[in-house]
């Protein structure tokens, strides 16, 4: 059991690049979130949290273009206040978290959020 797990987890991590994550960020901005399909957003939404769960890989999401969609949705209200963003929302508030206690262990990090690492080592 542990062994397919851990060979999900992998396969898994190696959709976490930026690339896909962009696309996937690219669907929620400029107010597409409210036009999407719930499906579409609730992949996302899962998406975003797989990544943080299975590969704890918050740290990808440290860059300012993906924090700017993420106060975008997180200043939207109607996004904010809806029942079926609510799990959005609380993944999003999850990765600021991680990013802000990372930013009092390294100051530069808010520098370093304007450049794309490949891997945690490089960023810290």
């Amino acid at each position: 059991m542990q062994e397919r797990k851990a060979k999900v987890e992998a396969e898994f991590a190696g959709l976490a690049d930026y690339t896909v994550i962009s696309k996937q960020l690219e669907l929620l901005k400029n107010g597409r979130i409210h036009t999407n399909d719930p499906i579409v957003n609730l992949s996302i939404q899962k998406f975003l949290d797989r990544v943080c769960k299975y590969i704890g890989a918050e740290w990808i999401f440290y860059q300012m273009d993906y924090i700017a969609i993420f106060n975008e949705l997180l200043e939207d209200n109607r996004v904010l206040y809806s029942p079926k963003h609510e799990a959005l929302i609380k993944v999003i508030n999850h990765i600021l978290d991680a990013y802000f206690v990372a930013l009092e262990k390294n100051p530069f990090l808010i520098i370093e959020s304007f450049f794309r690492f490949t891997n945690r080592e490089q960023m810290i």
